[in-house]
């Protein structure tokens, strides 16, 4: 692919327009506990770059993972826990349809248009972080409403 970096400029933008459909209640709501999985999922590519787990996109002003968390990520998991609406099993059978997607044709695709490509890693472990990451989105966001009811009733 000739235009790597507008392809994941595009990805990232095109996650962002879906903001408005979300709502301002369910942005407030669950933009805390993405935020934190955001950032876990950029402490992970940094350690999968160093032992070689995966490859992304990179020049030296452009890096192709800041896109990805940024965008599909962190609306990606709002959006989860939107639909979701508390029921986990719920939230697991989306993210587990989501997750394989990105993890069997949608790495192939990356691989094939030089985007991204796993290397030491396989795509049922990258499966398994992917689904990982969506257990602990759950776990902060629960944890995140059980403290605000907590502040609520004082």
């Amino acid at each position: 692919m000739k235009y790597k970096k507008g392809f994941l400029i595009g990805l990232c933008i095109c996650s962002w327009l879906t903001l408005p459909l979300l709502g301002k209640r369910a942005l407030l709501k669950f933009l805390p506990a993405s935020i934190l999985v955001s950032l876990l999922v950029k402490l992970e590519f940094i350690i999968a770059r160093k032992r070689k787990w995966f490859w992304f996109y990179q020049t030296k002003k452009f890096d192709g993972l800041h896109p990805i968390y940024c965008g599909p990520f962190l609306l990606g998991s709002m959006w989860f826990l939107k639909l979701g609406n508390g029921h986990f099993v719920r939230f697991m059978f989306m993210n587990a349809i989501m997750d394989a997607l990105y993890a069997f044709p949608g790495v192939v695709l990356f691989r094939n248009w030089r985007v991204a490509n796993l290397i030491r890693m396989k795509r049922p472990q990258f499966l398994a972080l992917l689904l990982s990451n969506a257990v602990l989105l759950y776990v902060f966001q629960s944890l995140l409403e059980k403290g605000f009811n907590k502040l609520r009733i004082r």
